[in-house]
């Protein structure tokens, strides 16, 4: 996830549509233009990839559910746990990556866009707002 991190905010922040219909021209805009979205289908599909099944003396290490954690579905993209997406968003949208997971703990990981929306609303909120905020959260 670390290494497609810049890869995979191309598919956050612009659709396929979008960057066709840029109007970027010369430089380094025409070349990020052209071969953006094949970054990020790239990156979205190498973080997606499911190895093959890993055995040590004939137990399937993929049947130990109790080891790993559960994967996490958001816009696409398979993340190993929620907490990555979580991470991921975060570093993305420049989110107080606790404050993300408190929300969570209210709206639960089925509304993950609208958490984020709502974190990306209180970017330059103080402490105390973001509490008042997860007050009134919690009063819902």
């Amino acid at each position: 996830m670390r290494k497609y991190h810049d890869h995979l905010a191309i598919g956050i922040n612009w659709t396929e549509q979008e960057l066709e219909e840029a109007e970027f021209e010369g430089g380094n805009f025409e070349s990020f233009k052209r071969s953006a979205w094949m970054m990020y289908e790239i990156a979205r599909e190498r973080v997606n990839f499911i190895g093959w099944p890993i055995e040590i003396a004939g137990v399937n290490i993929d049947d130990l559910q109790y080891l790993v954690p559960e994967p996490f579905i958001f816009d696409g993209v398979e993340f190993p746990c929620l907490d990555d997406a979580i991470s991921h968003y975060s570093r993305t949208f420049g989110l107080h990556k606790k404050y993300l997971s408190q929300v969570l703990s209210f709206m639960g990981k089925e509304q993950f866009a609208k958490a984020v929306r709502f974190c990306r609303l209180q970017i330059g909120a103080t402490p105390s707002e973001r509490k008042l905020a997860l007050l009134a959260l919690n009063q819902k």
